[in-house]
Formats: structure tokens, sequence, C-alpha cells
């Protein structure tokens, strides 16, 4: 996903002679704010708009002199501007050249415009993330821009904010903020809606405020020359300049927590906590949990990089370095496997769904590069992933993940009753096994299915039974579906339909007490939240699906965030892979949703694309006892 980035100023536009503006109603001020002047309209004709397609002709709109002018209005307390207004009425489709950046697909229209005049200089904050902006499903817009024609193009703009601090209620609200602007130099503000297309974009009320900050200040841009910053500040950038001339924050000290969007002193970055993925803490570079350092040792001593070679663009992280058969996670969240091992899937028999630093050209671990590429007894398999395994004889205990060992030919591993462990049958006899090439394919009872690439012979579970939700072993009755109920058994759960309102944490639906499958549509600008209850140390697993084994059709593309119960966000994700569009969050054995505290959770389910509705989706929610 993409997300609004802050670009440099580019050089403003001359001005135009005759150029649009918008017909709304005036804004009206909040209690502590004077009511704005309005500019004498120039002596120039009026210029026609092009009516779009979709919408009628409409009378010539007025110059862009006639624009709000906010700069007489007084600060409130917060040193800001207020404006409260709505943009029902807007007639305004089109106005300035906005980065792709500022959002993604879709369109705005419904646009308010605003001139302002900087009283100092330095940076302008504008924003609709405010408490007069009440409608969470409103969609904002916002952008600066340095000359009013319709084709400016945008000192700044945003559609969804990021800024720290900012709760689940104005997520699709807007804030941006200007690069360095002169005092006296006067710009315009544009606040609009999002929408398939500018006369569908979204309408409502919204609080506009307007922030100046002055350059060396907190929040303002750095100084080029000189002390970038005041006393006790920090610049984000090292060297501010005009490409990256960055902005001046008050440093958080080592160890200290911050949230995104904060500056850590330097020489430590902010690492998000695994149990609040919306706080960390300042770590020191190199240290453990730090980033790895660049051009030099990557670490301190006894920790290892997440990343081989560290770049700028790809730092990685340093862990704990893990000798040769220590127990490691895929992920990398505990430790790095040392120098000359990797971290693969542990043999079932010994360490069933987990893993273990493995030397190379040893059973499961990776071929050598040499010429003896593995240990005596051992061959080095052709798949894309190069391993050494061992084979196994028939009635042989043998490794279900296929990494240490495999069964001979005519022969499969097969799961044993808790899908833990796995011994070699002939294919075709018994549940897990490959099917026969040749009929009958499975024996009486079993039938011959697709799973994860290969043909199993399946059975199928009974009232209160386990299913395999790892290996496609036992599958559930019809019109259910097997969910992970702990590191190796399923359980069977069938879906049943969300029900609104549901859009908010707070009004989410349930609480579920125990794995559920919910099966739900969104709109555009939808959220669909459901409440699960988890007992003390239980796990989450969390994923978007077609109930078939695929992603929701269509090209649907699904976003997951949980909510702890104090409705703070700790866990999201967006996509599987870069080329499977649904989400998934497995907390069976490590991350966010790992080992939680009691309690209920909301897990909510929207459109990447604010205005893209999903027709079909199913959620699953499975609850896992930790072991």
């Amino acid at each position: 996903m993409n997300f609004p980035r802050r670009t440099s100023p580019i050089a403003l536009l001359a001005a135009a002679t005759m150029a649009f503006g918008c017909s709304s109603d005036p804004a009206s001020p909040t209690p502590d704010a004077s009511t704005a002047d309005v500019a004498p309209a120039d002596a120039a004709a009026d210029v026609a708009q092009d009516a779009p397609v979709d919408r009628p002709a409409r009378p010539p709109l007025p110059m862009c002199t006639a624009a709000t002018d906010l700069s007489s209005m007084r600060p409130g307390s917060d040193g800001a501007i207020h404006v409260t207004a709505t943009n029902a009425d807007s007639e305004l489709d089109r106005f300035g050249d906005y980065a792709d950046a500022c959002f993604s697909g879709g369109a705005v229209g419904q646009l308010m415009l605003y001139s302002y005049t900087m009283r100092a200089a330095g940076s302008l904050r504008v924003s609709t993330a405010n408490a007069g902006t009440a409608s969470a499903t409103f969609d904002t817009f916002v952008a600066v821009l340095g000359a009013c024609i319709p084709t400016a193009h945008s000192l700044t703009c945003n559609d969804n904010t990021t800024e720290p601090g900012t709760a689940a209620l104005h997520a699709r609200h807007s804030t941006a903020t200007t690069g360095t602007l002169a005092a006296g130099q006067r710009v315009y503000i544009v606040v609009g809606g999002r929408g398939n297309t500018p006369a569908t974009a979204q309408t409502g009320a919204f609080e506009l405020t307007v922030r100046e900050n002055a350059a060396g200040a907190e929040n303002g841009p750095c100084r080029y020359a000189g002390d970038a910053c005041e006393a006790g500040l920090q610049c984000s950038a090292l060297a501010p300049g005009p490409e990256s001339e960055g902005v001046c924050k008050r440093p958080v000290a080592v160890g200290s927590m911050c949230v995104a969007g904060d500056l850590c002193i330097r020489g430590s970055t902010c690492i998000a906590s695994a149990a609040d993925n919306t706080r960390g803490t300042c770590v020191g570079d190199g240290a453990n949990g730090g980033v790895c350092l660049v051009g030099r040792t990557p670490c301190n001593t006894g920790f290892s990089c997440t990343v081989a070679i560290p770049a700028p663009d790809a730092t990685g992280l340093c862990r704990p370095t893990l000798m040769a058969n220590a127990e490691c996670d895929v992920a990398q969240v505990n430790g790095v496997c040392g120098a000359g091992t990797s971290c693969r899937p542990a043999p079932t028999s010994s360490n069933p769904a987990r893993a273990l630093c493995f030397a190379q050209g040893t059973a499961g671990g990776l071929c050598r590069t040499g010429s003896s590429r593995c240990d005596t007894g051992l061959t080095c398999s052709s798949a894309a992933t190069p391993t050494c395994r061992a084979e196994v004889a028939l009635g042989a205990e043998c490794d279900l993940t296929g990494n240490a060992n495999y069964c001979a030919t005519g022969s499969s591993c097969a799961p044993d009753a808790m899908f833990a462990g796995g011994r070699c049958v002939a294919d075709g006899t018994a549940a897990g096994s490959t099917c026969r090439t040749t009929g009958p394919m499975c024996d009486a009872g079993l039938n011959c299915q697709a799973f994860n690439g290969r043909n199993v012979c399946q059975g199928t579970a009974g009232d209160m039974a386990a299913c395999d939700w790892r290996y496609g072993s036992v599958t559930c009755p019809t019109g259910a579906t097997c969910l992970p109920g702990g590191l190796t058994a399923g359980v069977c759960a069938a879906p049943f339909p969300e029900t609104e309102p549901n859009n908010t944490p707070a009004t989410a639906q349930g609480p579920f007490l125990q794995s559920s499958i919910v099966r739900g549509a969104i709109t555009a600008g939808d959220v669909d939240c459901m409440r699960v209850r988890v007992p003390m140390n239980a796990s989450l697993f969390v994923e978007t699906n077609d109930n078939a084994g695929g992603c929701p059709g269509s090209g649907a593309d699904t976003v997951v965030t949980v909510y702890n119960p104090a409705g703070t966000r700790i866990a999201e994700n967006d996509d599987i892979s870069s080329s499977v569009l649904c989400s998934r969050i497995n907390g069976l054995q490590s991350g966010a949703l790992n080992r939680l505290a009691a309690g209920d959770y909301a897990v909510c389910v929207r459109s990447y694309s604010a205005t893209a509705a999903i027709a079909s989706y199913y959620l699953q929610i499975a609850v896992v006892a930790s072991p």
C-alpha cells in the first residue's frame, strides 16, 4: 500500500489573470476566531468551466480572488485558525494538479477553495482531522497550491492522515504540511472529498485547521544555515537543504517510548513494540532490536542482522545470534541463525510446527555450494530451495514437512491422529497419503482432493473431531471449514453473515466466544468489525479469503486491522504477498497477536481503496489456546 509522502516544495507558478474559485457558503469560524475578510474581485470577466459529462452545465464560477481569505482570522489558543464548513453545495470539481502519492485511485471533487498569506517564514499545516469533522467515513482531501490556476501543482496534499496520535475516528481525514514558505507568500488551500469520479466525491461537514510553523521552531522546517533548530530540538534531516529540509522535533531518548512520527535522538530509531505496533521504543542502532548499521559492522557483539547486507533502503534489525539446532522463527523476531546455518522447518516428529537453525549439509539444512553438497547418506533435493534429505522406508517415521526426509517411491508421509508426526504408508492407503495415479486412487472411505499442490487422500472429521488445517488429511463436513485450533490440530466452523452497524471497534459485531468464520460484503467507505473474546495467553489467527482456498474475487483487495480491548491498533495486514491481495495475521507462534492478555479484541476489515466495494469476502478468526 502506498502512503502519502512529504515532498520538497515546488517552484511557485505565476498567478494567471483568469482562474477558478468556489461558490460555496462562507466558512464559519470557531468562537475564538474573527470573521474572515473577503478580498474584492478583479474586474476581469468570469471564465466558464467545462462541465463534466456526468453533470449538467453550470454558471461560470467566480474569480479566485473571491475565495475565502483566512489571513485575517485570529488563531485560537492552540495556535491554529479554525474553520467549519461543508462541501455539500460546492460545484468546483477540478482544481490543481496533485501528486500520485497523495491518494491511490479514484478522484477528488466537491472542492472548497481558501486563500492564506504567510505571516512569517515557515511551513504551513492544514488538516481536517479535527473534532468538527465528525463523520469517520467522510473521506476528505486537502492540498496547498502555490498559485490560483486550475493546473497549479500542489506544494503538499494528503488523502488519509498518518500523523501520530490520530484516532481511528480520523483515519480517513487529511493532514498535510508544506515545506518552507516565505513571509508574505500567498497560497491557496483546497478541501474536498474522495470518490470514484469528481462528480461523485463524498461530501460532509468538516473542521479545517491552518497553522504556521516557524523555521527552526518545534514542528517547523529546519533552517539551512546556522543552527538547524532551536535549542532542545533536532532536525529530522542530517543535512537540511532545499531537497531535504527536514522538520525540527523534540527528540526522544534511547529507551523511551515513541510513536510513529516521533524523532529519536541521533544514533537510535523508533522500533515498534511486538505487543502494540502503534507504539515503540527508541533503540540504539546496532543494539539488540535496533537498526543495522550500513557500511560497517552491522550489529554489536552477540547480534546479527536480519538482512545479509544492510543497505540504506533495506537496513534490517539486529537480533541475538542463534547457534545450530537452536529454535528460531522464520520472521527472525527471536533471533538470527548464525553463519553457516539457516532457519528451516523442524521435523514434525521432534518439534512439530516449529523451526530450528540447521547447519548447511545436514538433514533439513540447505545444501552446500561445494562438491560435497550434503553429509553422507543424504541427497540434495531439486526443490526451489535445495535441501539435504534422507530417504525413509515404508513403515518408518517421517517428516510431514518433507524438509528433513522423504518416503521411498510408492509411499508418502501420512499424519498421525493429532497431525503432529507422520509415518510412511503406501500411496492411497491412509488419510494424508498421496493419491494413487490409477484407480482406485484412495482406499474406501477416503476421497482424492487437491491440497497445497498435491493430490491427497482425505477423510472427513466427525462431530467434535479435529481436522487437519496444515496437511489436509482430515477435512470438515460440507458447509464447514477447518480453522487452526492449535499448532497442529484444527477445528471446524461454519460461516455466518455479518450484520450492520459494525463500522468501528466500539460497535463491532459479537463478541464471538470461539473460532468463527464471518461472511460479509463491503460497500464504498464501509468497514466491518467483529469482536472476539480471547482467554488469557491465547493467540489469534485472522485471514480474509473466499472460503475455498483463494482470495475474494474480482480483484478485491482487503486490509485487516486488530484492536486491543482499549481500542488501540495492535496489528494490521494489507496483502499476504505481492501477488496475494487477501490479508492474514498469524499470531500462533510470534508477533503482536501471540499470547494476548484476556479481553475482547476487535478485528476490522476494509477495502484498500476507500471507494472500492467488495461484493463478498470471508473472515476467518481462530482463537488458539497456548500449549
